[in-house]
């Protein structure tokens, strides 16, 4: 197949086009003139220049073509008429109206739908749908819902997409810590765990450095003053948003563990589906909390994982800022050894 003399097919990787692991609806865009392709049944669809930005796939930078028509894939089956038999996951139709439906027209729909569904959070201020840690006396995750009611969950499943170590100090009126934290943005924070944010109020250098950041210097002795946190994104089942997991600091090492691990068994967080279940565990003073427990869930085709990469691409820099909130400050801290 031919784009402005490209030939698109010989710069993809050996045999990418032709897996069985392509999935129907999925988008390919070449890398040396930029055509994006769209999989119809078992053939790959030139897909004519629309929206300069994709907010959420990154952006496609499609340049005009030179033809009226750009002509089908090759090497590929033609099209059959089962193509597009069963409507794709997210989109509003009725069974009949899908079934009346033309090749042609069913194409054209899906390629709408997707780029109006990436669309929806263009130039907003992205919010992260937030799966809160349990705190004292619950034994659940509490997951966000449509309805607005928490969900309790004992287990959340997704893949990992991103990780940030962060840090937040709040200072008192007198100067001193303030342990009482308000709904105010901290004094001084991290988005790396390692370099303050520039500011005025920043406290230190770097963050190891920082006199808030030693053991010892938390409320009544414990933990630390700077207040440290994980966040993990990670992306569930049929969503299109990531989702947070906010850490606390008991949570630290064990993830590094599991992490890790996968390294070890030549695997990556990219690889696999992961699995936040919570076990009882007590502190080094005895008090009883809700720790973590990870394993691997399900093993993700190279689609599944280029798929997830590019929704993470898209959010990163959103990601990345998020830092620690309010009420996240506020968990309890582990002795030296916990964290």
């Amino acid at each position: 197949m031919a784009k402005g003399g490209c030939r698109c097919d010989t710069y993809a990787a050996p045999g990418f086009l032709q897996s069985t692991e392509r999935q129907n609806g999925e988008r390919w865009i070449c890398p040396r003139c930029f055509q994006a392709w769209i999989l119809v049944g078992d053939e790959w669809i030139a897909v004519k220049p629309g929206r300069k930005k994709d907010p959420l796939r990154g952006p496609s930078r499609v340049s005009s073509p030179t033809h009226e028509e750009v002509p089908p894939m090759t090497p590929s089956a033609p099209a059959s008429s089962t193509a597009l038999a069963t409507i794709p996951n997210g989109l509003p139709f009725e069974e009949t109206e899908w079934a009346a439906m033309s090749e042609v027209e069913k194409t054209e729909a899906l390629t709408f739908f997707r780029e109006e569904s990436a669309t929806t959070t263009e130039g907003l201020q992205v919010t992260f749908p937030r799966a809160k840690f349990p705190t004292s006396g619950s034994s659940f995750w509490e997951l966000p819902s449509v309805t607005g009611e928490p969900e309790a969950a004992k287990e959340i499943e997704g893949v990992v997409v991103c990780k940030q170590n962060t840090r937040a100090w709040w200072m008192g009126a007198d100067g001193a810590t303030s342990f009482e934290i308000t709904n105010t943005a901290p004094t001084c924070s991290s988005l790396d765990g390692i370099k303050p944010v520039e500011s005025e109020d920043r406290q230190a250098e770097t963050c190891l450095k920082c006199p808030h950041a030693q053991w010892g210097t938390g409320k009544e002795g414990r933990g630390q003053a700077c207040k440290s946190r994980l966040n993990v994104f990670i992306l569930r089942p049929g969503d299109e948003i990531p989702t947070l997991i906010s850490l606390p600091p008991t949570a630290i090492k064990p993830f590094g563990a599991y992490a890790v691990g996968l390294r070890q068994k030549k695997s990556a967080l990219i690889a696999v589906t992961t699995i936040f279940g919570l076990q009882d565990a007590k502190s080094s003073g005895g008090t009883a909390y809700k720790g973590i427990a990870l394993r691997m869930g399900k093993p993700l085709t190279f689609a599944e994982m280029k798929a997830a990469r590019t929704i993470s691409d898209a959010f990163e820099a959103a990601m990345r800022s998020r830092g620690i909130q309010v009420d996240e400050a506020a968990a309890e801290d582990p002795e030296p050894g916990e964290a």
